[in-house]
């Protein structure tokens, strides 16, 4: 059983945006593929419920995970090295982000004018950030890069080709 689980991880680690959670059911802790299923709550329960923790696995190079800005679906890509969120110009457009100001980002390519905004919300793994300023880079090839001002709020864990970013 533990080698079908291993070479299932393996074959999922290869797909990009592929992600894991840690989801209670039933008063046990399970690993899957798919978000948590809160269905199983009694119905007087009135709280929200998101998942606490969910693990990227490591594919060429890169941590990446699907999630949405305000809405529009992306793909973000996990930067610890960015103190400063960023997104696509494209992006910003469909989901209706509107300059607030101009201001200037230094990247792996050198220094490029920008556009500080807002994002209402952004998800990623069931976890959802409120309020996120973020710069709009005009010929950025990722929808997003998720930096150090959104992943500061969670417990970011790194190694054996994962990370785990947790509440």
């Amino acid at each position: 059983m533990k080698k079908i689980f291993l070479f299932f991880l393996l074959l999922m680690s290869s797909f990009s945006c592929a992600a894991f959670y840690e989801c209670w059911e039933r008063g046990r802790l399970v690993i899957q593929s798919a978000p948590c299923d809160t269905g199983f709550l009694p119905p007087w329960f009135s709280g929200s419920v998101q998942n606490s923790s969910v693990r990227i696995p490591l594919a060429n190079n890169s941590y990446k995970i699907n999630g949405t800005v305000q809405g529009v679906p992306v793909v973000h890509l996990i930067d610890t090295g960015a103190t400063h969120t960023a997104i696509n110009k494209r992006v910003a457009t469909v989901a209706g982000i509107v300059c607030q100001s101009a201001g200037i980002s230094g990247t792996a390519n050198g220094t490029v004018k920008t556009c500080i905004s807002t994002a209402s919300e952004i998800t990623f793994g069931g976890m959802v950030v409120k309020n996120v300023s973020v710069s709009v880079m005009p010929n950025m090839s990722d929808d997003v890069l998720l930096g150090m001002n959104v992943l500061e709020q969670f417990k970011i864990n790194q190694g054996s080709g994962f990370m785990q970013i947790s509440r």
